[in-house]
């Protein structure tokens, strides 16, 4: 009788105990492999979320302190600038990327501080550069006026040699437009030249399937042409 039990207790498992134990094993860790392979997803698309956020705040931080103070300013979608080959033929090219160019605060008797962003297509990215020069003539025209085809040629080169420095990631896009505001219950007395500007900057940005933009207004400080 004892050694019939004991032969029943080191009979081990059966063949079907065996496949009905591993496929419960294998649906488990399947179930676990895709909560874990989820999670992961959702945390580095979160992740990234944020970091877009965060980066793209940072960069409009930098655009509305850098415009308040602006003394001039322009804002072109696309022009073309003059390139001279070697024969000395001068061609015209386009250049399609956005531009906003500042001229700030006089840093010291007719030298100014210019920023220049550039949002490159290509990259999706927004560019910057900034440099304080005392010669007018390398943004503006004989007539004073800011010269385009001088800042698509510096931003081309600001693209092409990356000099420059990157602002923000997954930007689509961005615009500027002058806002005009309601001043009509303000009193007369109290309006001048300056009150109406005000720009709307709107910046988009992109990130695998995601999307999404921000618009916001600023305010300039000083008198701006």
């Amino acid at each position: 009788m004892n050694s019939s039990v004991n032969k029943m207790n080191n009979a081990g498992f059966s063949l079907v105990e065996l496949i009905v134990a591993m496929l419960i094993t294998s649906v488990v860790s399947l179930s676990v492999m895709a909560f874990v392979s989820l999670s992961t997803r959702e945390y580095t698309t979160t992740n990234s979320e944020v970091g877009i956020q965060l980066e793209s705040s940072a960069a409009e931080d930098f655009i509305t302190k850098t415009v308040r103070e602006a003394t001039d300013y322009k804002f072109i979608t696309n022009g073309q600038y003059k390139s001279i080959a070697f024969d000395g033929t001068e061609t015209m090219v386009a250049f399609d990327n956005p531009i906003l160019f500042v001229r700030g605060a006089e840093v010291s008797k007719g030298s100014y501080k210019y920023t220049m962003f550039v949002c490159y297509a290509d990259e999706k990215a927004l560019l910057y550069k900034t440099e304080v020069t005392s010669n007018e003539n390398t943004f503006y025209a004989t007539d004073g006026t800011i010269d385009t085809s001088k800042l698509c040629g510096i931003a081309n080169t600001m693209v092409s040699n990356y000099k420059s420095y990157f602002l923000a990631d997954h930007v689509e896009s961005i615009s500027v437009a002058e806002v005009a505001r309601d001043l009509s219950a303000v009193p007369t007395t109290y309006v001048s030249k300056d009150d109406n500007k005000v720009v709307k900057v709107t910046m988009s940005y992109k990130y695998g399937s995601k999307a999404f933009s921000h618009e916001y207004d600023i305010k300039f400080r000083n008198a701006v042409k």
